[in-house]
């Protein structure tokens, strides 16, 4: 999954009041998940330590914060939510093959109108490089897939402004590298590695410290809440349908990657990349 808690326009501006205002007011206490829907209790755990953490960005001047996804993974994860336990409950998505979705939403996309219904119906909407359409809209809903009317399929400028965001923007981790992007936000934060502060961002040779006080944060986990991703058997035809559907974002996620590598090698982090300290995400 991607987020992108992004300000108004502007480099250096503060979070958007909206996000400010969740984090300060007791939100989620004050608007419970809908009938039916567990997933933010299933995160109930661990929401308090991340709203902390959001508070304290909240005293930085930040543009946003962005977390991007190799485009190929991001759409195998997204059927994967439709056609897992927790799609088919809340929204009772037809079941169906990873192939014939793609196929519809490749019709769907060039004009078939009912090609594009029927991919609606074993799996939500999904525009075309929809990472790139996430990381440029302004001022819309990201979470309820809003578009700002742009048509993007061929918009070689959103792309470029996508990059530009990723240029500016105050942090970006990879899904991916999922623990060793917490473990860069913590040095940016803190501008000092956080191999140094964190025993969780420790490389092989480093000083072991203790646990820390009750409370510490704990490694980080990722619940899949159902999703059958891990079913889905990739062919050829499948990726280069998908690299139709997102040539944009796989241009965007390059530029993430590098970036990323950049900042994770100013504060010596680079030993957290290896296979052995990654997180598989579904």
């Amino acid at each position: 999954a991607n987020s992108h808690l992004a300000a108004p326009p502007g480099r250096g501006r503060q979070l958007a009041m909206g996000l400010r205002d969740i984090l300060q007011h007791d939100y989620f206490e004050r608007n419970p998940p809908p009938p039916g829907c567990n997933l933010l209790a299933s995160e109930k755990d661990n929401l308090h330590d991340s709203l902390d953490t959001l508070r304290a960005l909240g005293a930085h001047a930040v543009r946003g914060l962005l977390l991007l996804r190799d485009p190929v993974s991001h759409t195998i994860s997204r059927f994967g939510h439709c056609q897992g336990e927790q799609g088919m409950k809340l929204n009772h998505f037809e079941r169906g093959s990873f192939s014939r979705w793609l196929q519809l939403l490749t019709a769907g996309h060039a004009g078939d109108k009912a090609a594009a219904k029927r991919a609606a119906e074993l799996c939500s909407a999904y525009d075309s490089n929809p990472q790139t359409q996430h990381v440029t809209r302004r001022n819309k809903d990201f979470t309820n897939g809003v578009d700002d009317g742009t048509e993007a399929e061929h918009d070689i400028d959103r792309v470029k402004a996508a990059m530009a965001e990723l240029d500016s923007s105050y942090f970006v981790g990879l899904v991916e590298y999922f623990d060793a992007s917490l473990c860069l936000l913590a040095s940016i934060m803190r501008n000092a590695s956080a191999r140094t502060f964190d025993r969780h961002c420790e490389c092989a040779g480093d000083a072991t410290r203790d646990a820390g006080p009750a409370g510490a944060p704990k490694a980080a986990s990722h619940k899949t809440h159902g999703s059958s991703a891990s079913t889905v058997v990739l062919t050829e035809a499948d990726r280069a349908l998908v690299a139709q559907l997102t040539w944009g974002d796989g241009f965007v996620y390059a530029r993430a990657r590098v970036r990323f590598f950049d900042d994770v090698s100013r504060f010596k982090l680079t030993c957290l990349l290896s296979p052995i300290n990654r997180t598989n995400k579904r």
